[in-house]
């Protein structure tokens, strides 16, 4: 296990160290020809780590059963991209090393009571085993990699590694500043050479968009109406009593809607009994006398008030109105009015079935001539969230009309509504699916024919 790099006499320096003084002087001519031999080689060197790999034989050369690693700083972490041995020992544990290194920007060193070798040096002794740890910095003073080297600490050279890695590092940072912009450079001629067929691709695709043959969408405003209306009407001049329901309720056949006041008709009839007694007493006395014509007389208004009797019977056997089907109420006109006249065949109520409905389709008149009977309708409503009517245009009224201070043809569109779900008077969108158009002149016609409008072409 390798030591821990962070001592207490750990020092900060993030400028290239120099080698001179004591240091300097204890390099050998044999050291400095190597280093000319070592310059030369990197300086050849294709690629930062056939330079990096140079520098570790001749780290590893100084020191009899020493090796020594270079790794590189690469996002997320480093790699080793050069080593001394083939498969060296403690591969995972020499990585930290350069890790930790590479992130204090700083070399390693043990204070004076802890080790044999002087303070400030970049070597941590472990046994009989010394590690020499330094970050290799570019222009800038930022780490760019880490040099570890491991030797037995009776052959440690410190001071020679310092002055071949001093000398190598510029040239260590020239390869990465290079392959930085080569990099880039190739990103850019990838891009550049490729840029033609994307914006071909781009044109291509969106022409295939535009001029690709699509069903035109009719988007409106729509309206549920009822298929069919009853209108339920006074049957005689008579008072209105009470009325049973209200504007939205549902009706079941031969239900109640309200009530009509007998008092007028009960009054008359008593009138028209009394009439009907004396005629027939007028009748008899004629009879008696041999008056025959005073008898037919007689006769003839007895019977005329015993119709009058029947059909004051009949009225008073009818004056409950009833739902004639079942549906809901459209309009109660005398919702709240009671005891008010009724004239003969004044409205009452207005009664609508519910199996069926129909859809009114606002179509805008610049449309109009684009939709047909049969053409696929898609109907959305308030009211019902998510959910999706789908019918065809029944008919096309002939005739425009005024919505929302707009001109529309109205399309007629049939539901079923067995459920009696879709009530009249709900509004929503419809969408008419019309006849194919090329893309593009289904997204632009709706714009070209309103600037055509506003400008009087």
């Amino acid at each position: 296990m390798l030591p821990d790099l962070r001592s207490p006499s750990a020092k900060s320096d993030t400028r290239r160290p120099r080698v001179d003084g004591p240091a300097a002087r204890r390099i050998q001519p044999q050291h400095l020809v190597a280093t000319v031999q070592l310059l030369q080689r990197a300086g050849s060197a294709s690629h930062d780590a056939a330079a990096a790999q140079h520098l570790v034989e001749a780290l590893a050369s100084t020191s009899p059963g020493a090796y020594a690693v270079v790794a590189a700083r690469r996002r997320g972490g480093c790699r080793i991209i050069a080593s001394s041995q083939a498969a060296p020992a403690q591969s995972d544990e020499i990585l930290g090393v350069a890790e930790e290194t590479i992130i204090r920007n700083e070399a390693a060193s043990l204070d004076r009571t802890n080790s044999n070798i002087s303070a400030g040096k970049p070597l941590v002794a472990d046994g009989d085993q010394a590690i020499w740890a330094r970050p290799l910095r570019d222009d800038q003073g930022e780490p760019i990699g880490a040099v570890v080297v491991l030797s037995p600490t009776r052959s440690a050279t410190p001071d020679v590694w310092e002055y071949f890695v001093a000398k190598v590092e510029p040239v260590l940072a020239r390869f990465r500043v290079a392959a930085a912009r080569n990099r880039f450079a190739r990103a850019n001629a990838w891009l550049a050479g490729r840029r033609g067929l994307l914006s071909c691709a781009l044109v291509c695709g969106l022409a295939a968009v535009l001029f690709t043959p699509a069903p035109q969408q009719i988007r409106c405003e729509c309206r549920v109406e009822p298929r069919t209306r009853r209108f339920i009407a006074a049957p005689f001049d008579v008072q209105l009593k009470k009325t049973l329901v209200a504007s939205g309720d549902i009706v079941a056949r031969g239900q109640p809607l309200a009530m009509l006041d007998d008092r007028d008709l009960q009054s008359e009839l008593s009138s028209v009994d009394a009439r009907v007694e004396w005629a027939k007493k007028e009748r008899d006395v004629a009879l008696a006398r041999g008056k025959t014509a005073d008898a037919q007389q007689a006769s003839l208004e007895a019977a005329k008030a015993s119709a009058e009797r029947e059909r004051l019977r009949l009225r008073l056997r009818n004056l409950t109105i009833r739902s004639p089907l079942e549906g809901v109420v459209i309009e109660s006109a005398l919702e709240h009015a009671e005891g008010a006249p009724l004239a003969t065949g004044q409205q009452l109520f207005e009664v609508a079935p519910l199996d069926r409905v129909v859809v009114e389709v606002a179509i805008p008149e610049s449309e109009a001539a684009r939709v047909h009977p049969g053409m696929a309708v898609a109907v959305k409503l308030a009211s019902f969230s998510g959910r999706i009517w789908r019918g065809t245009v029944v008919r096309l009224r002939p005739r425009a009309e005024l919505r929302a201070d707009a001109s529309v043809f109205v399309a007629v569109v049939e539901l079923p509504n067995a459920d009696g779900e879709l009530r009249p008077g709900m509004e929503g969108r419809a969408t008419v699916t019309g006849a194919r158009h090329l893309r593009i002149w289904n997204w632009l016609h709706g714009p070209w024919e309103t600037a055509r409008a506003r400008l009087g072409w």
